[in-house]
């Protein structure tokens, strides 16, 4: 009776230490933050305007995710945002416009250190996942040659990491720090110059793990 009270109080000691053991739970997550876009034309706005900060608004989102395995997590996240762009004539006229953001991405999360079932509060990962973006509401830049057109579809590759603190409850909190590449026309204009459409974004958020019944 000894022994088996003494494995008893051992098992239940062990489940008192590994709250954060995921794997096979689902959760989900919202977050904000501000986001950077860098257009077609972004590098120009930067060198004669010299604005750096003029392209930066802030981005919403939320996820569901699952936790396949310790250390293995899927999560599709939708997010939308609205962007501050420009584009330029032939005169190196700047013309600014705004334009509106819903994605959805997949991504496979890495969380390495539950690998090795180290569990603990503290959690980093790393994703990678690709997506598509829809752009609309664009405004008009009076540009001469009408070079903005919407609304669009872009495909998209995301991908970053994730700076992750839980609690026993289940809830926990997040700092996102990630970047976007987008295929052209996500701002309206095509592959022209060819400058690589991007966001880069830090985001804070909230995520709750769904304890398993």
């Amino acid at each position: 009776m000894l022994l088996l009270t003494l494995l008893l109080g051992a098992a239940s000691l062990h489940a008192q230490l590994t709250p954060y053991e995921y794997g096979k739970r689902w959760y989900f997550s919202m977050q904000g933050g501000p986001v950077y876009f860098n257009g077609d034309w972004s590098y120009v706005f930067r060198e004669y305007q010299g604005e750096w900060l003029t392209p930066v608004m802030p981005e919403f989102g939320a996820s569901l995710g699952y936790c396949v395995a310790n250390g293995h997590e899927f999560r599709l996240t939708a997010s939308y945002g609205k962007k501050k762009a420009t584009c330029i004539s032939y005169y190196y006229i700047l013309y600014p416009y705004t334009f509106h953001s819903v994605s959805l991405f997949t991504d496979y999360v890495l969380a390495f250190m539950s690998l090795e079932e180290n569990f603990s509060p503290f959690s980093p990962k790393l994703y990678v996942g690709p997506g598509v973006a829809y752009t609309f509401g664009f405004s008009d830049p009076h540009h001469p040659t009408r070079v903005v057109n919407g609304p669009n579809w872009a495909g998209g590759l995301n991908l970053g990491t994730i700076l992750e603190y839980d609690f026993p409850s289940g809830f926990g909190l997040f700092t996102d720090i990630g970047i976007t590449f987008w295929a052209d026309p996500y701002d309206g204009q095509g592959w022209y110059n060819f400058r690589l459409d991007m966001d880069v974004g830090m985001n804070f958020g909230i995520v709750y793990h769904i304890k398993r019944r």
